[in-house]
């Protein structure tokens, strides 16, 4: 099974015809397959051959005649033509031109020759016998040579006629193609060397754009690490600033806390003086005030007040000391029998002290020492 693939397009024809061709050629292999190829190289390839063996030929003729040194240099020109051109048309169109000159001089030579011969062959009619059979026979060798050229002339003139008409296809001379496609093959050289200047220029220019590109990566990458350390700087500087900010809000909290500590402190203290104050005014006598005032200490190990000989005061002292008559103070003697007392059962008698004023204590001197305290206890 073989699948071929055709395009109808136009510009798909020659490709449509190759694979069809091959398909054909492929269908009918039966035992030794050939190479595929196209009709135009096989034609090409045939033309070569028929070079080669016009070239032999024309090796042969040279070296037989030993036509002398401009005959070499002419095969070694064609020869050195053939092989810079062995694929080209216009080169066999070339030889085969070169040959026919060849050929149609040597036949000219032979003519010549053969006209001498026959010149000298009737001026010396005197001669032996042996020597114009010798002549004749001389004559007839070369008649025959010429013979033998006319022939090779016609056959190489068949060959080339049919060359010629080889290298007409389709109404198109391949000898005017090859020239057009070698002038084309120049200029696409020439183009190719111009390419080929300005790719090095543009080379050239890559390169310094590439080493300006180089530099402006190696100024980059400093900057970059140059940045790149100033913010990491920045950064554990932002970082130890945020710490300090948390720090001094913790610690603006913290001495929030302690002058809102100190301030109910202050505030209870102030409330527990004013007490002790009030309880003082109204309950202490002054000069047991000043006394203890006098005998008060502070004890540091104990962190208090302290009085000296504590020991000696109040119950202490009431067992020693005999207990005084207790007198029964009555202000008003008129209610004395609105009460019931048990003196005169127990034996005591009841006196009747008679009232007095009040006494009197300064308020600015209070309002002083309450100040002081206060003072003292805020410092």
């Amino acid at each position: 099974l073989q699948c071929a693939n055709i395009g109808p397009a136009a510009y798909n024809y020659d490709e449509t015809v190759s694979t069809l061709r091959y398909a054909n050629r492929a269908k009918n292999i039966k035992n030794v397959a050939r190479i595929n190829e196209d009709p135009k190289d096989a034609l090409l390839r045939k033309f070569q051959l028929e070079i080669e063996h016009l070239k032999k030929l024309l090796a042969a003729d040279d070296s037989s005649a030993g036509s002398g040194e401009d005959e070499m240099n002419e095969e070694n020109g064609a020869d050195s033509i053939m092989e810079s051109n062995n694929n080209n048309i216009f080169s066999s169109s070339m030889i085969c031109k070169r040959v026919k000159g060849r050929y149609d001089e040597r036949i000219e030579q032979l003519e010549k020759n053969i006209g001498q011969k026959r010149i000298e062959l009737e001026k010396e009619k005197g001669l032996a016998e042996e020597e114009r059979q010798a002549l004749a026979a001389e004559l007839s060798a070369k008649e025959a040579e010429l013979s033998r050229a006319k022939a090779e002339h016609s056959e190489l003139m068949n060959k080339l006629h049919q060359i010629e008409k080889r290298l007409i296809v389709g109404g198109e001379n391949m000898l005017e193609k090859a020239e057009k496609q070698a002038k084309l093959l120049a200029e696409s050289n020439a183009e190719l060397e111009r390419a080929r200047a300005n790719e090095s220029h543009l080379r050239k220019a890559l390169a310094e754009k590439n080493q300006e590109r180089v530099d402006l990566e190696e100024k980059y990458n400093s900057l970059a690490e140059e940045a790149h350390g100033k913010t990491k700087k920045l950064k554990k500087v932002w970082t130890m600033l945020s710490a300090a900010k948390s720090e001094l809000a913790d610690v603006q909290s913290e001495h929030q806390r302690e002058m809102e500590g100190l301030l109910d402190s202050i505030r209870q203290l102030r409330s527990e003086l004013l007490l002790q104050l009030l309880i003082i005014d109204n309950y202490i006598p002054t000069e047991y005030l000043e006394m203890i005032e006098r005998f008060v200490w502070w004890n540091e190990e104990m962190g208090d007040w302290q009085l000296k000989c504590i020991a000696y005061t109040g119950n202490n002292m009431r067992a020693r000391n005999p207990l005084p008559t207790p007198v029964y103070k009555v202000e008003n003697p008129q209610m004395r029998n609105l009460f019931l007392s048990y003196a005169d059962e127990i034996g005591q008698n009841v006196q009747i002290e008679p009232r007095s004023a009040a006494k009197v204590r300064l308020k600015s001197a209070k309002r002083e020492r309450d100040a002081a305290r206060l003072k003292a206890l805020l410092h």
